[in-house]
């Protein structure tokens, strides 16, 4: 039971920022905040065409720009899909911060808590690890005084907050600052100016099915050779 996961940038309802297909190329689909792979970053197969590859200590790098500045209570949404192939413990998978310490941010990642979305201090926790040799889509949200995270279109945290003050560092896809980076694959990164509904985000993952999410979808999105219900490496995503 095989269905394509939509490209994020094709959404045309959906008005990101900025978004990142990842197709063999940097380059923003919607308003021109184009990257540049650093350190060798590269592409491989992903969730639809190709997807950005990183091995953690590289990553797309898109420099500043006032609509990628979000900060206290603005309103905004970051989505993408991750097949994570690193068993490091901490990883960012996106980011604008500068350094890694206490700072002004907002950033995804995980540590020993799970897969987290915030910034300065303030944030959501989806209480889940981001599994190995797995597509998963991920999603957060504010608001602009609730933090929403959902993985796979299944609501998996809440909570109330902001994030920190604007910053003027670079948006990173595969790390945040100088922090530990992200080891596998990362496809159709999009960021909004504004938080999506649960229907919205289940749209972009499961097109012309909006009620399916959670199980229906985890680890449909790829031709699964051995018919065992998870994504591994040799079996791409549809594309």
């Amino acid at each position: 039971d095989l269905s394509i996961a939509a490209p994020a940038c094709s959404e045309v309802g959906a008005h990101p920022v900025s978004c990142y297909p990842g197709d063999n190329d940097t380059l923003d689909y919607w308003d021109g905040n184009d990257g540049v792979l650093v350190n060798g970053a590269t592409f491989d197969a992903g969730i639809v065409g190709p997807a950005f590859s990183f091995a953690g200590n590289n990553h797309v790098e898109v420099p500043d720009a006032a609509n990628l500045r979000f900060g206290l209570n603005s309103p905004m949404t970051v989505e993408l899909w991750a097949f994570r192939t690193g068993s490091g413990g901490v990883m960012h998978l996106l980011g604008k911060r500068d350094g890694c310490g206490l700072s002004n941010f907002y950033q995804m990642a995980f540590d020993g808590g799970g897969l987290a979305f915030g910034g300065g201090g303030s944030g959501i926790s989806a209480g889940e690890q981001l599994p190995l040799y797995r597509w998963t889509h991920l999603a957060a949200t504010l608001d602009g005084a609730t933090f929403n995270f959902y993985i796979n279109g299944e609501l998996k945290g809440t909570s109330t907050g902001q994030l920190s003050n604007a910053n003027f560092a670079p948006l990173e896809i595969g790390n945040s600052g100088t922090c530990a980076g992200f080891v596998g694959l990362i496809d159709e990164v999009a960021i909004y100016g504004r938080a999506l509904s649960q229907d919205e985000i289940i749209e972009t993952i499961n097109p012309g099915n909006p009620g399916a999410s959670g199980s229906q979808i985890t680890g449909r999105k790829f031709f699964d050779v051995d018919s065992d219900g998870v994504a591994e490496p040799g079996e791409p995503g549809l594309h």
